[in-house]
């Protein structure tokens, strides 16, 4: 039995698309990055990264880029309560510093998690709509 039979000769070709999918994942993050920082945005680099990300789903090649960064977005979105728990431990770390502003914290972290929260459902379903049609 050869590789074709065991089907090993893919494993290469899904790392390749995984590698291909970060690369483009973080190379979109680093240009929000830099532009941020050019234009002295008040928006953090990575979130206008996502925006471009998002334009280039819109965008007529979109069904390409979502092929190439699917497999990695999979990848991140199983890993993302390791990459959030360190987030949570600093806040709960520095929440006496909060004191008195604790109510205006809270209110920030649940309005940013609903309009995440939102916007990930809307975008979901465009896409879906999208790849539907």
């Amino acid at each position: 039995m050869g590789d074709a039979d065991t089907g090993a000769s893919t494993e290469p070709a899904k790392l390749t698309e995984l590698l291909w999918g970060l690369g483009i994942l973080l190379g979109l993050s680093m240009l929000g990055d830099v532009l941020a920082r050019v234009l002295a945005l008040p928006v953090p680099g990575a979130i206008i990264g996502m925006g471009i990300c998002l334009a280039l789903l819109l965008s007529p090649f979109g069904e390409r880029i979502e092929r190439r960064i699917s497999r990695a977005g999979d990848v991140l979105i199983v890993a993302l309560p390791f990459l959030l728990v360190p987030l949570a431990v600093g806040v709960v770390d520095v929440f006496d510093v909060v004191g008195d502003r604790t109510a205006g914290v809270l209110a920030a972290l649940v309005g940013g998690w609903l309009v995440a929260f939102l916007v990930t459902v809307g975008v979901t379903l465009l896409l879906r709509r999208r790849r539907s049609a």
